[in-house]
């Protein structure tokens, strides 16, 4: 008899565990195709979102384009701002586009079978890391206007994809595929043995200033480069071929530099929306042609021949990356990554006076002057530029 007792409860442990590794939400939470293979639609209002759990969600194998956005009264697409956390099912194989509009998201957990993202599959997200799985075999513009993402990670048995400074290249297609928008350098040099960069490979950066692509790059894709908004300079090799009329839509620059003998190929006038005015340097012997083209004229006001151009740039052309300082300046926004944990970093204004001290990174105001940075054994020259009103 003291067996019954015992049997019994063994009943109601398993039922508990049973009940934690399953978790099924309310058929009124989501839509499914009929076939119940599509997530056409989720409803729910749970800040924490495990598909993975659920008997029927854990079942799809795509998700359909604006899934988790929501719709107004008038029927309109917009943003979602309930989601917080979301868990993709093991089964999952394709995202739809714009699918994960979730503008208070800060941890997704794509899974490994995944296979393609559609473009701006995530949009517009707060996350400041995404780990990619090594099933992924498409991702070009999937990653749109998440402008806090500074980490990558890898799956190790990817084919696909490889990282490599935190970048990550497609080894198959020779191209640039995504520069996280929070990554804190202020240059970039492309790798050699890259020959695309990719639809909004560097879309949003926040803090990249200048751009050098490596010999061997021959194409540019659409928006590849638009939205930087500290962009300055964009270094083009000689093997340029095609260049998108809106790469370099909405980002800032003031200077363009070309290579190559003959213009590269564009389907229309280069679109940029720039209030400066931009310097054009190109080959000596090129100058008139470069001149005459059609799809940069309205661009410049200055155009120079490379035998004039600033040598510190000229010396900095294929030397590879230079040593990365860990903070940049933005308008009046200090930056910092500190090194080491314990590390200080310390400001000083012209008279010598200490007038910051920081022992966390982090993103600080100062007024506009020029100060001293000590940051790890090493001084800095910053210049904290005042804002027009």
């Amino acid at each position: 008899m003291k067996l019954v007792p015992l049997f019994l409860s063994f009943i109601s442990v398993v039922g508990c565990l049973f009940s934690l590794s399953a978790q099924e939400y309310p058929p009124s939470y989501y839509e499914l195709s009929p076939d119940g293979r599509t997530l056409l639609f989720w409803k729910g209002d749970t800040a924490v979102v495990n598909l993975a759990l659920d008997p029927s969600l854990g079942r799809i194998d795509s998700i359909a384009d604006f899934a988790f956005a929501h719709r107004d009264s008038l029927g309109n697409v917009i943003p979602d701002y309930t989601i917080e956390e979301l868990i993709l099912p093991h089964s999952l194989r394709s995202v739809g586009y714009m699918a994960f509009w979730c503008r208070n998201l800060r941890h997704l957990q794509l899974n490994e079978g995944l296979e393609f993202l559609d473009q701006a599959a995530l949009c517009e997200a707060p996350l400041s890391s995404l780990d990619i799985p090594s099933s992924l075999r498409m991702l070009s513009g999937a990653i749109y206007r998440c402008y806090n993402l500074e980490r990558l990670q890898l799956g190790k048995r990817s084919i696909y994809y490889t990282l490599v400074e935190g970048v990550l290249l497609s080894p198959l297609s020779h191209s640039v595929a995504f520069y996280p928008s929070a990554r804190l350098s202020e240059s970039y040099v492309v790798p050699e043995g890259s020959s695309i960069i990719d639809f909004r490979a560097f879309s949003g950066s926040r803090f990249l200033s200048r751009l050098y692509l490596a010999e061997g790059v021959e194409v540019i894709e659409k928006e590849a480069m638009s939205d930087c908004v500290s962009l300055r300079l964009v270094d083009f090799p000689s093997t340029l071929k095609s260049l998108a009329n809106d790469a370099l839509m909405g980002s800032p620059i003031d200077t363009l530099v070309f290579r190559s003998l003959f213009p590269p190929q564009m389907e229309g006038a280069l679109r940029m929306v720039n209030c400066r005015p931009v310097v054009l340097i190109v080959p000596d012997e090129s100058l008139s042609l470069y001149a005459h083209y059609k799809p940069l004229q309205g661009v410049y006001e200055t155009i120079l021949p490379l035998s004039e151009m600033p040598d510190e740039w000229q010396a900095y052309k294929g030397a590879g990356e230079p040593e990365s300082r860990p903070f940049v300046v933005v308008d009046q926004q200090l930056v910092i990554e500190l090194p080491e944990e314990g590390m200080e970093a310390r400001v000083f204004n012209k008279e010598g006076e200490q007038k910051a001290l920081f022992r966390n990174s982090g993103s600080y105001t100062l007024s506009p002057g020029v100060y001293t940075l000590l940051l790890g054994g090493k001084s800095y020259k910053l210049v904290i530029p005042a804002i027009p009103m």
